[in-house]
């Protein structure tokens, strides 16, 4: 039962500076809220999937103040072979004095959204048996990593302890003009869609918005390929530990060859801006063999949690290309 004092609203556009403020002050968050101001307008506003009349969450009031959210990010998918707007689910937040209200926060933001496909990309380990119970099924639990080393200077300093600060990259686009780069993305795109049932539409409003629209996250796009047949594209972020994370690539069946010397470059570019070494996610069999016999790398297995919940009359396909994360990575 909801308190008196409480009550559960669909967020609108309106609310995205209280909510800033909200998140702002969680505790243990850290940020600002001009942070979160320029996150929020990137997922509602500058994000090619939104509209004026999608749903963007949910929001727990208590004493005329926000003290809870579950928030929804517009993401355009590739459906059975249509784009489509789906939503990531993020920012299920609920202050711990309301803490009682959480699932109902929850369960009010499905009740808005289940006639949509949903994506998590970034579920905490203590809220998947939650999840489950309403519906959600893993689409990955799992995924294999190869990490390359980059530099043996930055690598030494790791072992001791210290740390060679990076160079950030300038530049959200590496080896080229954003224009050229943009277009051949979205004719990538329409000459490869089919080989995708269930993912982002990886056009270039996709790397657009991952990368020179992005206020809060460092991404770059990289792209390789001397033929439109050849090509293929991948984005890449860092956070304080001094690797560099690529976390998608498109298409996943690109030739051999375009894979290696497109992880080549990325490897180049980590060396000449101090990063100790590139992580690569084996998201299809070409990619993991592309990154076999790499001088000074490891494989890993590790846990990269990823749940669905889609109506029960419409199921994704058999197959699935998401990459890493689904636009809400850095929470």
């Amino acid at each position: 039962m909801i308190p008196a004092d409480a009550s559960l609203h669909p967020v609108a556009i309106s609310d995205l500076q209280s909510i800033a403020e909200f998140c702002s002050a969680f505790p243990n968050d850290g940020r600002s809220i001009e942070f979160w101001e320029a996150r929020l307008k990137h997922w509602w506003v500058i994000n090619p999937a939104a509209s004026s009349g999608g749903c963007l969450g949910t929001r727990l009031m208590a004493n005329g103040k926000i003290v809870g959210t579950s928030l929804a990010i517009p993401l355009l998918a590739h459906v059975h072979g249509e784009p489509r707007t789906i939503f990531t689910r993020s920012t299920w937040r609920v202050m711990p004095e309301h803490r009682g209200m959480s699932l109902a926060t929850e369960a009010f933001n499905n009740n808005l959204l289940f006639d949509h496909h949903n994506i998590a990309s970034t579920p905490l380990a203590v809220t998947r048996p939650l999840l489950a119970m309403w519906g959600w099924q893993p689409l990955r639990d799992g995924m294999k990593f190869t990490s390359i080393a980059a530099n043996p200077i930055s690598i030494v300093m790791r072992f001791l302890k210290r740390r060679l600060p990076i160079r950030p990259l300038a530049s959200r686009v590496s080896d080229g003009s954003e224009s050229a780069l943009y277009a051949s993305a979205d004719a990538v795109w329409a000459a490869t869609s089919g080989d995708c049932e269930y993912g982002p539409v990886r056009n270039a409003a996709y790397f657009r918005w991952f990368s020179a629209d992005n206020p809060t996250m460092p991404f770059t796009v990289f792209a390789q390929g001397e033929a439109l047949s050849q090509t293929v594209f991948a984005l890449a972020t860092h956070y304080a530990d001094g690797v560099l994370h690529v976390t998608d690539f498109w298409p996943w069946n690109a030739p051999a060859t375009s894979l290696r010397k497109l992880i080549k470059r990325i490897l180049h570019t980590a060396r000449a801006h101090r990063f100790h070494s590139i992580r690569i996610p084996h998201l299809s069999p070409e990619i993991a063999a592309a990154c076999d016999g790499m001088l000074a790398s490891q494989q890993r297995t590790e846990a990269q949690h990823i749940l669905v919940h889609f109506p029960s009359n419409d199921p994704p396909g058999k197959s699935n290309c998401w990459p890493l994360n689904s636009g809400d990575v850095g929470i």
